[in-house]
């Protein structure tokens, strides 16, 4: 068996909770979908998609011969991926946390420049760093073998959930500024479902035993 369903759906989850996760990415993405309109966002998204996929790849092969060849390397990653997750769910929560919509305006930029400005946005980002090279690993079955087919489904299950989310924080940036800009207390309330769902993820990685 080369898939493990089980994993698949658990990291399902974590993907779509990490896309929703505020940073660099969707902080960028927002301001440009706002300054420039929804054109220039899906532009910037696949600047910030090709970025991912470069790290799937650093993570396929790289921590594939970690995990084969140092017997606590999956315990390394396992912690420091909690504890960067658990370091987001407060960044989210805590009194000077800024909301994703109180944004800069940005100047015009060409569809080149658009496309660069999101791919060094990411590539540059230490968050999605972190979600290839320590939290993917964890929801690999090292039983199973198929190590590198499992990390490049598992990193296109991450690419969809950010294709996703940050689809329809793009066509709906405005809008959903003014909204939150109109009722503040639904800022806090996503504030701390989101802090909630982020520490939820991080018990479960603590909890989470190598294939």
């Amino acid at each position: 068996m080369v898939f493990d369903f089980s994993r698949i759906f658990g990291y399902s989850i974590v993907a779509f909770a990490m896309a929703s996760s505020p940073g660099p990415n969707m902080m960028y993405l927002i301001s440009r979908s706002i300054s420039q309109g929804a054109k220039a966002g899906f532009i910037s998204m696949i600047g910030v998609q090709t970025a991912s996929i470069i790290f799937i790849i650093m993570s396929a092969f790289g921590v594939s011969a970690l995990i084969m060849h140092i017997p606590f390397a999956f315990d390394l990653i396992k912690y420091a991926g909690a504890i960067y997750i658990l370091y987001l769910a407060w960044q989210a929560v805590h009194p000077n946390a800024k909301s994703i919509f109180a944004v800069e305006k940005l100047h015009e930029d060409s569809p080149k420049t658009l496309y660069l400005m999101g791919f060094f946005t990411n590539i540059l980002n230490p968050k999605a760093m972190v979600l290839f090279v320590s939290i993917l690993p964890q929801f690999i079955n090292t039983k199973i073998g198929h190590l590198y087919f499992q990390f490049f489904c598992l990193g296109l299950i991450q690419i969809f959930a950010s294709l996703c989310i940050n689809g329809i924080v793009i066509f709906s940036a405005g809008s959903m500024a003014r909204f939150f800009n109109d009722n503040p207390k639904w800022i806090k309330i996503q504030k701390w479902v989101l802090g909630a769902i982020l520490a939820f993820v991080a018990f479960k990685i603590l909890t989470e035993h190598a294939g």
